[in-house]
């Protein structure tokens, strides 16, 4: 029966390290999370060694209400860091954009060679 009661805990350790990565998602801030998911890593590891050794249906069937919040838990998370890492990728892409654009800008002479333009330099005046 211990065993069962180690499963309990673990999950709901589990459950707490998985609000705390919510919260962290939730706000925008990646700092952190390569701490999280050590230890999320390893107290899953912890809890795949303790539901081995449960032996009869009975207990498993008393940890699966937990077991099912845990993976809802974990679900929303996986969809929130993927949502997370797609905002990254587009700025990184849109700040690439910006910059090639930026490259792209300029003034050109009628042989096509790069004019540099200075404030107080005048190429043509229109009079009326």
């Amino acid at each position: 029966m211990s065993t069962l009661v180690n499963c309990n805990v673990k999950i709901s350790e589990l459950i707490n390290i998985l609000k705390q990565e919510t919260k962290l998602l939730s706000s925008g801030r990646v700092q952190g999370l390569e701490d999280i998911v050590r230890i999320k890593t390893e107290r899953m590891a912890e809890l795949e060694v303790l539901t081995a050794t449960l032996q009869t249906r009975s207990n498993f069937s008393q940890i699966a209400p937990q077991i099912e919040k845990l993976k809802r838990l974990a679900d929303e998370n996986g969809l929130m860091l993927k949502s997370v890492l797609n905002g990254l990728r587009s700025a990184r892409e849109r700040l690439q954009a910006i910059q090639y654009q930026e490259a792209k800008v300029g003034a050109y002479n009628r042989a096509g060679t790069k004019l540099f333009l200075s404030e107080n330099q005048v190429f043509s005046e229109k009079r009326v």
